[in-house]
């Protein structure tokens, strides 16, 4: 019996190890951006240090209401959706149409992983990067 429960406990830890391996690192530089007058144009790069292609969607919402934006006339993102290739780099950039208010505006870039419906029944969960965005 207790050679049993260390072979399943082995047998645990090595799918435990492996985990990680699925799972998908990415990163953005710079990890903040600013629009600053007369400027309209920003751009990050998002970067994925895995060996798995994946796609991203990518979104501007305002402020801490969370509305997006990237829908509306004034804020265009180019891409809007991409794949990202294994250990790929991807420059996202960030427009809007309209000049800066008097004041400072603020916005987050969100590039959320697109998953499949089997992967989404299964529990997971789309990992998301999230870049804070400012306007002045």
């Amino acid at each position: 019996m207790t050679r049993r429960f260390f072979v399943l406990l082995a047998l645990a830890g090595s799918a435990v190890a492996a985990t990680p391996a699925l799972a998908a690192t990415f990163g953005a530089v710079p990890a903040t951006l600013t629009v600053e007058r007369p400027r309209r144009v920003t751009e990050v790069e998002l970067s994925s240090l895995d060996a798995r292609r994946v796609i991203f969607d990518v979104s501007v919402r305002r402020g801490e209401s969370g509305e997006d934006v990237a829908a509306s006339s004034d804020v265009v993102v180019v891409p809007p959706i991409f794949s990202l290739a294994p250990y790929g780099v991807v420059v996202v950039r960030i427009a809007f149409r309209s000049p800066p208010p008097a004041g400072e505006e603020h916005y987050r870039v969100v590039a959320t992983e697109v998953i499949s419906p089997v992967e989404q029944r299964a529990g997971r969960v789309p990992r998301t990067v999230v870049v804070p965005l400012t306007r002045r």
